[in-house]
């Protein structure tokens, strides 16, 4: 992300252009605050699709909900807004962050419903339901993984956040976060799957459905 200047009559700014004019290092942030224009960055190993498409172009259309896939780019303003139809832009929303929908924003395990913020593009039958017809659409689940999204997501409720960083990451595939708890403390990906080891079991290796 390179700095944008006040306008002078030249081409509007991109949406995330506009914000990381606040949060983003291109200004002085409260302490403990993300720099999004790092997160976001498109060098990084991984990052929701803002700033540009995404790197896994291969993950099936089944992953996502209709209207959504792979190629898509996606908006600050499609998980950060009003939590009501009626107010357009992030002015204000019962939710933390001024999210638009719920979002456990710790780890522990709880109630995951298919309203929650991550499945209006994620779909919840691959990601959360073990009776789901389009599992194999996540590289973590059955057939190759029996202990994926499926069963740490839908049956025992561990939170998207306590694996994966909402923004990006700059060293990490698939948004993959250590240390925070529960949680992942180690995290390594191979071509053709990985291991981790995690607040709640030893370290543990896995396969994938398909090519990363």
């Amino acid at each position: 992300y390179e700095y944008q200047a006040p306008l002078t009559g030249g081409a509007e700014l991109l949406e995330y252009e506009l914000c990381f004019k606040c949060h983003s290092s291109w200004t002085r942030q409260p302490p403990g605050q993300a720099d999004l224009g790092l997160l976001l960055n498109l060098a990084n190993a991984s990052y929701h699709p803002v700033e540009g498409p995404g790197k896994n172009l291969n993950i099936p259309q089944e992953a996502f909900v209709p209207g959504i896939d792979a190629t898509s780019m996606i908006y600050c303003s499609d998980c950060h807004g009003s939590d009501d139809s009626e107010t357009r832009g992030p002015h204000g929303s019962q939710y933390n962050k001024i999210l638009r929908r719920p979002y456990a924003a710790d780890a522990g395990g709880g109630f995951v419903d298919s309203g929650d913020l991550c499945f209006q593009c994620h779909n919840y039958d691959t990601y959360a339901n073990s009776f789901g017809i389009a599992l194999e659409a996540s590289r973590f689940n059955p057939p190759e993984t029996p202990s994926g999204h499926a069963l740490h997501v839908g049956e025992h409720g561990v939170s998207c956040f306590a694996c994966h960083d909402s923004h990006g990451s700059p060293r990490q595939i698939a948004l993959m976060v250590t240390g925070r708890f529960p949680g992942l403390t180690q995290y390594t990906s191979t071509p053709t799957g990985g291991s981790c080891q995690s607040t709640c079991h030893d370290f543990s290796s896995y396969a994938i459905n398909y090519p990363r």
